[in-house]
C-alpha cells in the first residue's frame, strides 16, 4: 500500500513538473515570431519522443 501510495506522489510531481516547468518555460522561451509555433512544435515533438523513449526503457526493465 505504501509502495502505491509513493508511486501515486512521483508521478503527479512527475506531472505537475511537466505541465508548469516544461510546458509553459517552453511556450515563453520561443515567444513570438513568424517561425515560433514551427519551433514550438519541433521541440515537443522531441519531447513526445523523449517520452516514448523512456516508456519503452520501463518496458524493457519490466522483461
Amino acid at each position: 500500500m505504501n509502495r502505491r501510495k509513493e508511486k501515486g506522489r512521483i508521478i503527479r510531481e512527475f506531472n505537475d513538473d511537466l505541465k508548469s516547468f516544461f510546458t509553459k518555460k517552453a511556450a515563453y522561451i520561443v515567444r513570438s515570431g513568424p517561425d515560433s509555433n514551427r519551433r514550438l512544435e519541433q521541440a515537443l515533438e522531441l519531447a513526445r519522443q523523449a517520452l516514448m523513449r523512456a516508456e519503452e526503457d520501463l518496458e524493457w526493465e519490466e522483461n
